[in-house]
């Protein structure tokens, strides 16, 4: 069933309101979650501040703990003896010392000779390489290590033996869980989540389970029922290559708490606004309606074709004044529809002679294109309509040069390759024009093409030969000769013979073979005629 006009107001009314609700709590969310970005980004740039302050301070103490004891002349002298065994015990002993989780002592080739976890010692060098070589390069080095066990802080110290390096020293300590923790604590309520690669490896809230690959701008994910605002960062001291990093995580609805309460009183205001519109709008709309209806009424009958009669109006307002407005168009409209179709010719006509009088050197020309290119018509023998549709075409073959600059138009001099090329584009122009006059439909061709060349070399579509409307062709003559015969700023015009000796020597290059001598002929007859009289 048709809503009727009351019901349209109405639901015009609230879906403005509604809409203008959704919209503002869709801004609150959007603003919200920007907010909480931000917010997450700074997360991430304190927890990489504390991490690194952290790091530093066990670093720095764990390097002077190596630098020492690979300084004691035992290990020196062990290491320079190859006592694997001896060298097993000390590295037990330095973990102990030092708290490390693991020790590793590599001779001067680099390769393991003692491991206190006595657990694939070669993992643990193949992750450690860059450390061992600086420090074989006699170099104390500090860094994160991924091994199978996780991620750990790692130090490395030369052990030398006068200049010379005979081996390393190098202390393992852990980056767990417990450390997420810790920084989860300062993180007001937030979430630390530690990565080797894509591999979770540590985490505040071993609950949380995802990926690295997830976490690389401040984006929403979802781990289980929880979602969380998250982002991704490299570990202080660790090389970009090695992909090893953490991610700061902050609890979704926590987070959007505050945002979601504005969005709702939003949405409670825009709810008891629209209850009142809505109960206004009913009020109102009954009051307008019937008055309304009547003309809704009177334009359907207008639609169908037909011319309704008056109709009693039932209000003095504007509504009122609208109705009587009404009766009059309706009387008025029939007998101005004729006019209106005509008037579209009317007005490119003028447009064509605002054309002519934007150059005073080229004023007439339209009309003199025109009469030349019907009198070529009649010559070849083309019927009365097609001669009339010629001689509007002529007239309107210029239109489009409406849109080209004065100073192109009126150069007095040759034009530049632009200039050419704003110039070419008025056929078209002039196409698009009188396109909106649908009753000069099949004058179009004409003034798209009448500059296109026999040979294919004109313009705009560079067409051939009798693909050519035979109306351009013919008004391709008229312009030409008129323009070579007309005076310009820069040049008199040409004299009347020796533009059709050009117009002769043209034919079959930039016009049409038959149509060339037949225009020829037609002007010097016209020529005689004016000397003799």
């Amino acid at each position: 069933m048709r809503p009727t006009l009351a019901a349209k107001i109405l639901i015009l009314v609230a879906g403005s309101v509604v809409g203008l609700a959704v919209a503002d709590a869709v801004v609150v969310s959007i603003i919200g979650q920007q907010q909480i970005r931000s917010l997450v980004r700074s997360d991430v740039q304190s927890t990489g501040a504390l991490l690194a302050r952290i790091l530093t301070e066990r670093g720095t103490a764990m390097a002077g703990q190596a630098h020492i004891l690979a300084r004691l002349p035992v290990l020196k002298a062990c290491i320079q003896a190859k006592d694997e065994p001896t060298l097993q015990d000390m590295a037990t002993d330095f973990a102990a010392q030092m708290g490390a989780s693991r020790v590793v002592l590599c001779d001067r080739d680099g390769k393991a000779v003692a491991d206190s976890a006595a657990n694939a010692p070669e993992q643990a060098v193949s992750a450690n390489r860059l450390g061992i070589d600086t420090a074989l390069d006699g170099n104390d080095w500090t860094g994160i290590v991924a091994t199978h066990a996780g991620l750990s802080l790692a130090v490395t110290a030369p052990i030398k033996i006068g200049p010379a390096v005979w081996g390393t020293l190098s202390a393992f300590r852990p980056i767990d869980s417990r450390l997420a923790t810790d920084l989860t604590a300062t993180l007001a309520g937030n979430h630390v989540i530690f990565f080797d690669g894509v591999r979770q490896v540590g985490s505040s809230n071993p609950a949380i389970r995802m990926g690295a690959h997830e976490l690389k701008s401040p984006e929403i994910v979802q781990s289980g029922r929880e979602k969380y605002f998250s982002l991704y960062a490299s570990f202080p001291f660790s090389r970009a290559e090695d992909h090893v990093g953490f991610a700061v995580l902050r609890p979704y609805q926590q987070a959007m708490m505050v945002y979601a309460r504005l969005r709702n009183l939003f949405l409670g205001i825009s709810g008891g606004v629209l209850l009142l519109v809505l109960i206004a709008g009913v009020v109102l709309s009954q009051g307008i309606t019937q008055s309304l209806n009547s003309v809704v009424r009177a334009a359907e009958i207008v639609k169908s074709g037909k011319w309704p009669t008056p109709f009693p109006h039932y209000a003095n307002d504007e509504i009122g004044l609208l109705q009587s407005v009404f009766d009059e168009m309706t009387v008025a409209v029939h007998s101005a529809d004729e006019k209106v179709r005509h008037g579209s010719l009317a007005t490119i006509q003028a447009l064509a002679a605002a054309v002519d009088a934007k150059d005073t050197y080229t004023k007439g020309h339209s009309a003199r294109v025109a009469e030349y290119a019907a009198r070529l018509a009649e010559r070849m023998g083309l019927d009365e309509d097609r001669v009339t549709l010629i001689h509007i075409t002529g007239t309107l073959h210029d239109v489009g040069k409406i849109g080209v600059p004065d100073a192109i138009l009126s150069k007095p001099g040759k034009l530049t390759d632009e200039e050419r090329g704003i110039m070419e584009t008025h056929p078209v122009v002039g196409e698009q024009i009188v396109k909106n006059a649908p009753q000069l439909a099949s004058s179009l061709p004409g003034i798209r093409h009448h500059h296109e060349r026999w040979d294919g070399k004109g313009y705009p579509d560079r067409i051939a030969g009798e693909a050519i409307p035979l109306d351009a062709r013919i008004l391709a003559l008229a312009d030409t000769f008129d323009a070579m015969t007309s005076d310009r700023p820069y040049r008199n015009g040409m004299p009347i013979d020796k533009a059709l000796c050009i117009i002769a020597e043209e034919s079959g290059a930039q016009f049409d073979p038959a149509l060339a001598p037949v225009f020829v002929e037609m002007i010097k007859e016209t020529v005689r005629s004016v000397i003799t009289v």
